[in-house]
């Protein structure tokens, strides 16, 4: 809503706020430009003293809360998890109950690094029984779902994940990045970008190009070391090889066209996944990625750009 119209204006209180997450930054930047208000919380206890302030000014509030791992997931015990899930359902109900609305977007079925289950659960279905929009990206969301909480269809919206047009720099030609990135012009090159965590199957990459017996391969892993892992154990994992070109830390915004320029290929083994945002991200830059059949990905199987293949280590690798 416009604040040029007389209307309140809107504020959408985010929780949680990953500054470098470029889907977060593509959904806000577009609510901000139609008018709105984006107001990041950094604990979700800061709930009620945001939404006061909103209501002093005159506006309304929105809570949009995305994934739940921080509030599930933080705690070292099981007993501090549930504490932390009640404390947070708690606030939720409160907000609600002052005239607040939620707006909750499905990101994962579970955290990807899942050490409390039950309070997972637990908060899982007090969203989805409160919130007022349930937002989802992927089509098979509500029957991965449904073991653990009924999403109402009357209640969920099915939004495209956003592509990344414009958000990054697209100049330089696959010269230039081969030359940067030290690959010959002949070069076969399979790209693995992202955070480097366990889930993704990044090993089952790397084994497959151990095996391999053509110069002319290359692989570039370009990513910091995620939850999951230790650095020591990703050094280990990635250790210097000949056809290996590697990038260690999480890559700036003005290289990214580099890593996807120079590739010939997107590689996502993940075993599991819901919403995969490299694959858009691959998507922008017009470079064809492979990823394994896991459930929720059958929807991409009419994606001529995407090859979707058998989730098993031995045809995945030979898929390469």
């Amino acid at each position: 809503m416009s604040p040029h119209d007389g209307a309140p204006v809107t504020t959408v209180l985010a929780y949680p706020d990953y500054p470098d997450n470029p889907w977060q930054r593509v959904v806000y930047s577009a609510f901000s430009a139609a008018g709105g208000r984006v107001l990041p919380l950094e604990r979700i206890g800061e709930l009620a003293a945001a939404a006061a302030a909103v209501r002093r000014d005159g506006g309304r509030c929105v809570l949009h809360l995305n994934w739940t791992a921080p509030i599930s997931q933080a705690s070292p015990s099981i007993a501090d998890s549930a504490r932390a899930v009640d404390e947070a359902v708690t606030a939720i109900r409160a907000f609600l109950a002052d005239g607040g609305r939620l707006v909750w977007s499905v990101h994962n079925v579970l955290p990807h690094e899942l050490h409390h289950f039950a309070p997972e659960v637990i908060l899982c279905r007090a969203l989805a029984e409160a919130a007022h929009a349930i937002v989802i990206m992927n089509p098979a969301t509500p029957t991965l779902m449904a073991p653990l909480c009924a999403l109402d269809p009357a209640r969920t919206v099915t939004i495209d994940h956003p592509r990344y047009l414009g958000e990054f720099d697209d100049t330089v030609t696959r010269a230039e990045a081969r030359e940067r990135l030290g690959l010959d012009p002949d070069d076969v090159a399979t790209l693995f970008f992202g955070l480097i965590r366990p889930y993704k199957g990044v090993e089952s990459v790397v084994d497959a190009f151990d095996r391999f017996d053509d110069p002319r391969r290359r692989l570039l892993v370009a990513g910091a070391t995620g939850p999951g892992y230790s650095p020591d154990e990703v050094d280990r994992m990635l250790h210097p090889r000949p056809w290996l070109t590697r990038h260690r830390d999480r890559v700036p915004d003005d290289e990214v066209q580099l890593w996807f320029a120079a590739s010939d290929l997107v590689v996502l083994p993940y075993r599991r996944g819901l919403n995969m945002s490299v694959l858009l991200l691959a998507a922008t830059f017009g470079t064809p990625s492979i990823v394994r059949g896991i459930p929720g990905t059958e929807y991409l199987a009419d994606e001529r750009w995407i090859a979707r293949v058998d989730d098993d280590d031995a045809r995945f690798a030979a898929s390469l």
